[in-house]
């Protein structure tokens, strides 16, 4: 668990220390009975799935206990791909990583271990001995249990941060600053022209704008980082004052280092416009614009593209099948794992993957245009 400050423990840190140590010890079970079949289907396959000892077939009694060995150790392998699925989601669950973490993991024990343990080395089973139990049965079905545990929770906890990303985007963007949204609250009009410059929002002043420099530029504020609700000198020439009042020392006269201002960096003027309520009004049209279409575009690539989508899925499975199959002990129906082929010709597996990718894309997607917005200020 991450050292803590002194004071006192709450019940919250507590928590958070027990679903640290589960996630561990959980984590340290997987990965050690993993280990142990992996190197049993590798190294010890005659034994471990064909029964078959070094001085000839097991018997019984030791058959019956190697099947219950099996057993014990698959029950605990599920039990702790539970306790990682909740360890992981509570003790991480404002990452949206924790999910992808168990997706990846959880995609690995359910396609890989039994993929594995399928093209494994070792004879049939002698059928007194089948009888009995089929370890390499036994454990296809366990570790596919257990991968789609952590896999549909990684899938859960990656659409639930995507659905709290779209409830909560207004919570994430910058806030003007104080004084400003204040007088802005006080001279906002009815009228505002959608994509308009800054003299065409609510918050200009019509008694001002034709005294207004930066409206006689033709540039809104933005381009030039120097507004009504940020440059001083601007303040002062739209309530009557000199051009460069604002410049003048305490004593009322012009000093040589008053007169000199250090021109703004594009830093400093991205950061003073998105803290302006002006220039946050333009960019919240700009997202009420480009979120619709951003959305719109993930379905209309999704529909013109969906032949070669429909037609990459069972080419990606059959790929993949191919690919482990080559790296395994064993191949199936030319070259193919069965695994592969029936998993391919599983269309509501290809609609689960194409609607969850589809909500995964859009969601990121949004992110990027907030960034784009909210962040870059372009």
């Amino acid at each position: 668990m991450p050292a803590r400050g002194s004071g006192a423990i709450t019940a919250l840190e507590v928590l958070e220390g027990v679903f640290w140590w589960g996630l561990l010890g959980a984590s340290l079970a997987i990965l050690l009975i993993t280990g142990y079949y992996a190197y049993g289907a590798t190294q010890q396959g005659s034994l471990l799935f064909g029964g078959q000892g070094p001085s000839g077939p097991l018997s019984p009694q030791e058959f019956q206990r190697h099947v219950g060995n099996v057993e014990m150790l698959t029950r605990v392998l599920v039990v702790a791909s539970v306790l990682v699925a909740i360890c992981a989601v509570g003790r991480f669950y404002g990452h949206a990583e924790a999910g992808l973490a168990l997706a990846v993991v959880g995609a690995a024990l359910f396609f890989g271990m039994p993929l594995l343990i399928q093209n494994a080395g070792g004879a049939a089973l002698p059928k007194q001995l089948a009888r009995l139990g089929n370890p390499k049965a036994e454990l296809m079905k366990q570790y596919g249990t257990a991968g789609l545990i952590l896999l549909g929770v990684g899938i859960a906890h990656l659409l639930a941060h995507a659905a709290v990303f779209v409830a909560y985007f207004r919570d994430r963007r910058p806030k003007p600053n104080a004084e400003a949204a204040k007088t802005a609250a006080q001279v906002r009009k009815a009228n505002d022209k959608f994509l308009g410059f800054c003299w065409d929002l609510p918050f200009c002043r019509d008694t001002e704008k034709k005294l207004c420099p930066v409206r006689a530029s033709k540039k809104p504020c933005w381009r030039g980082g120097r507004g009504c609700y940020c440059d001083q000198n601007i303040i002062l020439t739209l309530s009557g004052g000199g051009q460069y009042a604002g410049s003048r020392g305490s004593a009322g006269y012009l000093s040589r280092t008053a007169t000199v201002v250090r021109p703004k960096t594009f830093s400093e003027k991205r950061a003073q416009c998105l803290s302006c309520p002006v220039y946050l009004h333009h960019q919240q049209q700009k997202y009420t614009l480009a979120a619709p279409l951003a959305i719109l575009a993930v379905v209309g690539l999704l529909v013109y593209f969906w032949t070669f989508v429909s037609s990459l899925y069972p080419g990606t499975i059959l790929f993949l099948g191919r690919t482990f199959a080559g790296l395994s002990f064993g191949s199936g129906t030319n070259g193919i794992p069965d695994w592969a082929t029936d998993l391919a010709k599983q269309q509501g597996m290809m609609w689960l993957i194409v609607a969850v990718g589809t909500v995964l894309v859009m969601a990121y997607l949004l992110q990027a245009v907030e960034w784009t917005l909210y962040r870059l200020g372009i």
